[in-house]
């Protein structure tokens, strides 16, 4: 059996065989035990970490997010999940999925460990060709997500065996993409009325509702057409819509 003495390449030194623990190849190490112990893990407090993005995320913020922090997942709080920064930052709807997910697998007892990576939807890198199958010509010019070159990641790793989070976050600050949604109230107020009205009179109602500030002219012609459409063809064969057409219309005569 080898009993000659290893050269230790962080002590710079000769030191005895049984000093070098034996790696999983099943040869020793190159460097000693005195190197071997592994730093005590550090641990970050969520509510900093918090207060970095709220700082971060800000209108023109020159400086990149680029940091690793680790958390223990018994002391984060119970709504970690919905991060209070602004609606449509970024690291909200990207970092919140990211942890519903990770959430269902803390417990099954499988899992001692995973990582899920994302990257911001309006990054360059990111973007996904695309060639729709119309012909260029009746293409129609709609608005497109602008894009940046972000250098987004966002990399979330649970150890189930140390109780830890990591999350790995970089990304350069841009103009996020803001994505107007039409309330449901407006919505059923569309269908309530798109039989009997024209677009131009909904759009004047939904303008009364509070909650529609936002909404747009062709939101409410898109919703508008679609429920015309459900009844002009309530079936998926023409001739079947016909029929069932004329008959809803001999009902209402008699």
């Amino acid at each position: 059996m080898d009993s000659q003495p290893i050269f230790c390449t962080k002590c710079s030194r000769t030191r005895a065989i049984d000093e070098f623990l034996v790696n999983k190849q099943g040869k020793r190490n190159k460097t000693c035990k005195r190197h071997s112990k592994k730093r005590p893990l550090e641990i970050d407090d969520w509510e900093n970490f918090i207060q970095v993005i709220r700082n971060w995320n800000k209108p023109n913020h020159s400086e990149i997010l680029d940091g690793t922090y680790t958390f223990a997942l018994d002391a984060l709080p119970l709504d970690f999940r919905s991060l209070p920064v602004q609606k449509n930052a970024f690291l909200r709807s990207e970092l919140n999925t990211a942890m519903r997910i990770s959430l269902t697998l803390f417990g099954t007892k499988e899992n001692f460990g995973s990582s899920f990576s994302y990257r911001c939807s309006q990054d360059m890198m990111s973007v996904k060709k695309y060639d729709p199958p119309v012909e260029p010509e009746k293409r129609r010019d709609g608005k497109r997500m602008e894009r940046f070159p972000c250098e987004s990641r966002l990399c979330m790793t649970h150890c189930l065996q140390s109780r830890t989070l990591t999350l790995s976050i970089r990304h350069k600050w841009h103009m996020p993409y803001v994505d107007i949604e039409v309330p449901q109230t407006v919505q059923d107020l569309i269908y309530e009325r798109g039989s009997s009205k024209t677009s131009s009179e909904i759009l004047r109602d939904v303008r009364a509702v509070p909650e529609a500030k936002d909404v747009t002219r062709q939101q409410v012609y898109y919703l508008w057409k679609k429920v015309n459409a459900e009844i002009r063809q309530p079936d998926s064969d023409p001739f079947a819509s016909a029929t069932m057409l004329l008959s809803e219309d001999s009902n209402s005569q008699n």
